[in-house]
């Protein structure tokens, strides 16, 4: 089951204070997911001796996140920041094989502890751009999840470095309500799931998938309506007044914008656009 940074914070809205811990074993890409979810930047990371400590602002609250270091001399002391803890980010690297069995005992280990009884469990399976990287199914079974029982626990393939997986709130299932699905804001093709991606300038059941013009989501999301595609938009568009504009642009295409909706900003301070499948 997917889950999102974002549709964690809405697990835990109403909340007044909330902290969330994030841990893992070394070299899983912690420190990344956290200056990624900050800062929406990469930054260069050293092992993490002791922790980083951050506020993530979402919806006008603000979550404080630590990340503690996943060395095995240091992991004994992750139990001093379990109290009060009510989410759990345990981030896995998807390509070392070698340390899942590790990864394993120590989430194990942790969710036996009684002050980590009612937190929601987040699995980042990271690192989902490396070649031979696990996916989430497979770590599903690694981990053992399916195992727990009375536990909300979801997991999410991400890559930290590209943000994937770290801020689209919606699942696969969603996204195949869609003829075109595009994810990020610049420089990326548009995804079909009629049963493939499709090439650029490639023509599929009346439809043409070309790049779109000016090298911007938003564009390219006009591009694709104009083709008469059902479309869903998820990325970055700086803020709520490219998404007015971007409604805008559909209006004066003579699209219906009625099923449109602009989410409330995200955990990144960005604003993603979904087009409803009959909005279009």
């Amino acid at each position: 089951m997917g889950l999102t940074i974002s549709s964690l914070f809405q697990q835990l809205f109403g909340k007044k204070q909330m902290r969330i811990l994030m841990v893992g074993l070394d070299a899983a890409g912690k420190t990344t997911i956290l200056y990624k979810l900050k800062l929406g930047e990469i930054v260069t990371t050293i092992p993490t001796i002791g922790f980083n400590v951050e506020t993530v602002e979402y919806k006008n609250i603000s979550f404080t996140v630590w990340d503690v270091g996943g060395q095995d001399k240091i992991r004994p002391l992750w139990r001093h920041y379990f109290q009060n803890t009510q989410g759990l980010i345990f981030v896995v690297d998807s390509n070392d094989r070698e340390r899942i069995g590790e990864a394993r005992e120590e989430l194990q280990r942790m969710l036996s502890e009684d002050e980590l009884r009612e937190a929601i469990i987040l699995i980042f399976a990271n690192k989902q751009d490396l070649p031979n990287a696990m996916n989430a199914a497979e770590i599903t079974d690694k981990l053992g999840l399916h195992s727990l029982r009375n536990r909300n626990w979801y997991i999410q393939a991400a890559c930290a470095t590209s943000g994937d997986g770290l801020y689209e709130d919606m699942s696969e299932s969603d996204m195949k309500k869609f003829d075109v699905c595009i994810v990020g804001s610049c420089n990326v093709d548009l995804i079909s799931y009629v049963d493939r991606t499709p090439k650029i300038g490639e023509t599929i059941e009346g439809k043409k998938f070309e790049k779109g013009f000016g090298g911007k989501g938003a564009n390219q999301c006009v591009q694709a309506a104009k083709l008469g595609g059902k479309v869903a938009m998820i990325g970055k568009l700086g803020n709520d007044i490219f998404g007015k504009e971007y409604l805008e642009s559909l209006k004066q295409l003579g699209i219906n914008t009625d099923h449109v909706s602009i989410t409330d900003e995200a955990a990144t301070g960005v604003a993603p656009i979904i087009v409803d499948k009959d909005g279009v």
